[in-house]
């Protein structure tokens, strides 16, 4: 029976032990999706997520990297949610609003 050890093959330490979980690297993240933000929060976008058509879609409705929002408010069962993008109200379904990354103002 071979004894285990906490080196790999390649003679790398094996950091199993040491890894942080995954709240504790998040919270050292500026930003945090649309989705997790409170009512009456502003802020501005950081990245937009997603692909093809529903990226596009998003950023013609004024949602784009630097665009300043306010999340306005939040429908009673957390489906959807509205947001002020400049001049126009827009709601958002909640896996919409988790493609988009905001950095708090």
């Amino acid at each position: 029976m071979t004894e285990r050890s906490d080196e790999t093959p390649a003679g790398f330490a094996d950091d199993r032990s040491t890894t942080q979980s995954g709240c504790e690297g998040a919270a050292h993240a500026p930003w945090q999706t649309l989705s997790h933000l409170p009512a009456g929060q502003r802020c501005r976008i950081h990245t937009v997520g997603g692909s093809g058509i529903m990226r596009r879609r998003l950023m013609d409705l004024g949602i784009f990297p630097d665009a300043e929002i306010t999340l306005l408010r939040v429908a009673p069962l957390n489906d959807p949610i509205e947001i002020r993008v400049g001049n126009s109200f827009v709601s958002l379904r909640r896996s919409e609003a988790d493609l988009i990354e905001a950095v708090a103002l």
